[in-house]
């Protein structure tokens, strides 16, 4: 994360430190297990383990919920190549990120509260679809071999256990 850029931003600052809890976590660090620190980034571990070049580390920020088992929201890669066009960068599309995560978070919170039937199921349903698209749409959108339709129709994350 280039700190002259999204994190050195007042507003990206403040909305931080009133609703967030921030971690940074250092992957280059031998021992450091994502999905041990927080299931929902055991996405970000395989990717760690697919390339060399990610072993040592990559700038991203993801939103997960409380329990760490759910991501909400993510900025996309961060690659040099795409400053001003990321959300790292971009004070502006940082602030936008952050805010919708804080409202999926509130839209996931009323939905475990809401009593179970066709209803919430549904609903838990349709965050679970416009959560993977935003992941597809940073990352994907952003690789140098993007991944087909195929890889798109795997099971939702984000429902219920």
């Amino acid at each position: 994360m280039c700190r002259s850029g999204s994190l050195s931003d007042s507003r990206v600052m403040t909305l931080l430190e009133d609703s967030f809890v921030p971690v940074q976590i250092d992957i280059s660090q031998q021992g450091a297990e994502l999905a041990e620190i927080a299931p929902g980034l055991a996405v970000w571990e395989s990717v760690r383990r697919s390339h060399w070049k990610y072993r040592f580390g990559y700038a991203t920020s993801v939103v997960v919920d409380g329990d760490g088992k759910r991501v909400l929201a993510a900025s996309g890669w961060g690659r040099w190549w795409e400053y001003g066009t990321c959300a790292n960068f971009n004070p502006d599309l940082y602030l936008a990120f952050l805010l919708t995560g804080q409202e999926r978070h509130r839209r996931l919170t009323s939905l475990r509260a809401a009593p179970p039937g066709p209803e919430r199921a549904a609903a838990l349903g349709d965050l679970s679809r416009e959560i993977l698209d935003s992941l597809h749409a940073a990352y994907d959108a952003k690789t140098e071999k993007p991944r087909g339709e195929a890889r798109r129709k795997r099971r939702p994350i984000y429902g219920e256990e």
